[in-house]
């Protein structure tokens, strides 16, 4: 995930991450966010999901899954994407988990039924975006 070597750059429209980025430590998914912006053609698209730490740590007070090098919140994607370069064009969260606080609120099984795309990013389960690559600025 973090070389993205073979593809020359400025050679694609999309690159899409569907729960990988959660299997590299943070500053190895910086790198793979960097390459991702190398590949994308200008304007083109980077779509990525992945496990909300803000909801997963509800469960164990670590990760998920063990195989996480770094679950993350919402801040820290964004902040991350928006260091990167990224213009975030639609963060959106996947299974809505509700307002909750403490691990004695969560219900797994709620959480479950809870399905779609939520404006309320923070309090799903699945942290989802679309990022663009902007285009160079036109001079006039």
């Amino acid at each position: 995930m973090t070389t993205l070597a073979p593809i020359p750059d400025a050679s694609v429209d999309l690159v899409y991450a569907g729960q990988s980025i959660e299997h590299v430590s943070r500053p190895e998914a910086i790198t793979a966010c960097r390459e991702v912006w190398r590949v994308l053609k200008p304007g083109g698209f980077f779509a990525l999901d992945t496990p909300n730490a803000r909801i997963t740590r509800l469960q164990q007070d670590e990760f998920i899954d063990p195989d996480h090098e770094h679950d993350y919140t919402h801040q820290e994607l964004s902040g991350d994407l928006a260091v990167a370069g990224f213009e975030i064009v639609e963060a959106r969260g996947i299974n809505h988990a509700g307002p909750i606080e403490s691990r004695a609120e969560f219900r797994e099984e709620a959480v479950a039924r809870a399905c779609g795309l939520f404006s309320e990013i923070e309090d799903c389960y699945i942290l989802a975006y679309v990022c663009r690559k902007p285009e160079p600025a036109r001079s006039g």
